[in-house]
């Protein structure tokens, strides 16, 4: 996957391009057309986290694209310019993610995006344009009580969201989300955690 010298093309079907990229790598300049899911792993720098973020550029892709899958990343992760809405599935990870969009993509008033959660402790930056944000929490019921295993605790910060809904999670769990959200204060900004079965532990 060398920028600017290779090019993916999915063809037909449903298809998955995995990237496996150390803290501090860069994947830019790459054409990729019909690939559906992208499977991301995070891993660290020679073995040791330096506190940067692999980076995935999306202006050469097409927009294909409907799921991302990010697992176990050990450093963080930034995906830009992406060039369609993909749901987003994150699990077990303490390493921040961010999310940014080309701007034809979110020139709506009402883009929505699909995030679910497991087993993670973060901060989840979504960038301009996407006016609402859906959390899906799994976590199969763990609680404060269980250290070390931890519950899933995020920042939500998308500063052009005006409605976030919380769904998932099981009786007796926990879940802490700190909400930094409509930064131009929209009148009529709602937070909908009826879908939430667990115990909601919220900041903002």
């Amino acid at each position: 996957f060398q920028n600017g010298l290779d090019s993916v093309d999915g063809g037909g079907g449903d298809n998955t391009l995995r990237l496996v990229m150390e803290g501090g790598a860069v994947a830019n300049g790459v054409p990729v057309s019909n690939i559906q899911t992208l499977d991301l792993r995070a891993v660290l720098d020679d073995g040791i986290f330096s506190g940067d973020a692999v980076t995935v550029n999306m202006t050469d892709w097409d927009g294909s694209l409907n799921t991302i899958q990010i697992d176990d990343a050990l450093s963080h992760v930034n995906i830009t310019a992406q060039q369609s809405i993909a749901d987003v599935n994150i699990t077990n990870t303490e390493r921040d993610v961010s999310l940014s969009y080309d701007a034809a993509v979110v020139a709506g008033s009402d883009d929505h995006l699909a995030v679910s959660l497991s087993d993670v402790q973060n901060t989840l930056a979504v960038g301009a344009g996407i006016e609402s944000v859906g959390l899906s929490v799994g976590d199969v019921g763990i609680t404060a009580a269980d250290a070390p295993a931890a519950p899933s605790a995020i920042t939500l910060d998308a500063p052009d969201a005006t409605d976030v809904t919380l769904t998932g999670g099981v009786a007796g769990q926990d879940f802490s989300l700190t909400v930094e959200v409509n930064d131009d204060r929209a009148p009529g900004a709602s937070l909908d955690a009826t879908g939430f079965s667990g115990n909601l532990i919220l900041d903002g």
